[in-house]
């Protein structure tokens, strides 16, 4: 069993006992509350046989090189093996530092153990235990590591719509940090795999890494922060997504909200009247161009 599991376990736990505390104590329900008693009976006992050690094992993170610098599965150049682990955890750091405003710590990134299969290494994030009774999909370090390689992936393919998507709201270092990363692999001839949280991506050969340093350069130099006249038309809170129209322009456009905006909810107690807000906005050639909501108005 693995953490995931432990989780759901433990919400089936949860919603149970609730039902149970729900079903009234009288005949008509007591079929219904003493099979809900049986199924949480059952629940918890497969709980009392978990290892609570998966509960403290850290995501592994699995990075394999492959080119010039790696001689198969025998070993790796030391000084392209240093480069590249400090960029990507650079990335990385910088990545967290971006999606969570305001936080100063790094992930506590260790090299735990070699990665065959080519050549490489096993990471952990070691760092911070109270974290270890979080979801993995909720920890930060996880969130950073999948959204590089979701970065990594749609920079690598030829089409960039989708990098400027999942890349508007990132500041201008962390663009710089992965782009520092990914010339590393082209200066040395050298392509790589990150496996993480059963999520996987590889770029296939050096002219993806070509094409991904080619995107992340244009990325980085397209971003402009605008003040705009908007007429809000609602928010997602939770998918932190916005709609609004521009003064003079009958279209619908959509925006993510950036990390700083600590409560969007209040956009939707002032739709229907047009303000001045500022935007950070990112455009490739003839595509639609996307947008990051950076403020709203403080009298709010």
């Amino acid at each position: 069993m693995d953490r995931n599991e432990y989780f759901s376990l433990m919400s089936e736990k949860n919603t149970l006992a609730g039902l149970i505390e729900k079903t009234p104590d009288t005949l008509e329900f007591k079929l219904q509350k003493m099979s809900l008693n049986s199924r949480l009976i059952k629940v918890e006992n497969k709980l009392r046989n978990i290892n609570k050690d998966i509960l403290h094992s850290p995501s592994q993170l699995k990075i394999t090189f492959r080119g010039a610098p790696v001689l198969g599965t025998t070993g790796i150049s030391s000084i392209f093996g240093t480069n590249a682990i400090k960029a990507l955890t650079d990335a990385i750091n910088s990545i967290l530092k971006s999606l969570y405003f305001g936080r100063s710590e790094n992930a506590n990134l260790m090299i735990t153990g070699t990665a065959k299969g080519s050549f490489g290494f096993v990471m952990e994030d070691l760092g911070n235990q109270s974290l270890s009774l979080i979801t993995d999909d909720d920890k930060p370090t996880n969130k950073a590591i999948n959204k590089l390689q979701e970065i990594l992936n749609f920079a690598s393919n030829s089409d960039s719509t989708e990098l400027i998507e999942n890349i508007i709201e990132l500041d201008l270092n962390s663009i710089n940090k992965i782009k520092d990363f990914v010339e590393i692999l082209d200066k040395n001839n050298a392509v790589c795999a990150i496996n993480f949280d059963n999520h996987s991506f590889s770029f296939k050969n050096n002219n993806e890494v070509k094409t991904a340093l080619s995107h992340l350069d244009i990325a980085k130099k397209l971003d402009e922060n605008v003040e705009l006249n908007v007429m809000f038309l609602g928010v997602l809170p939770n998918k932190r997504k916005c709609e609004f129209r521009l003064k003079d322009d009958d279209n619908v456009y959509v925006a993510s909200i950036d990390k700083k905006i600590k409560d969007p909810e209040l956009i939707n107690k002032h739709l229907g009247s047009y303000t001045n807000v500022y935007f950070k906005t990112s455009q490739i050639e003839n595509k639609s161009k996307k947008y990051l909501l950076l403020d709203i108005p403080t009298s709010w």
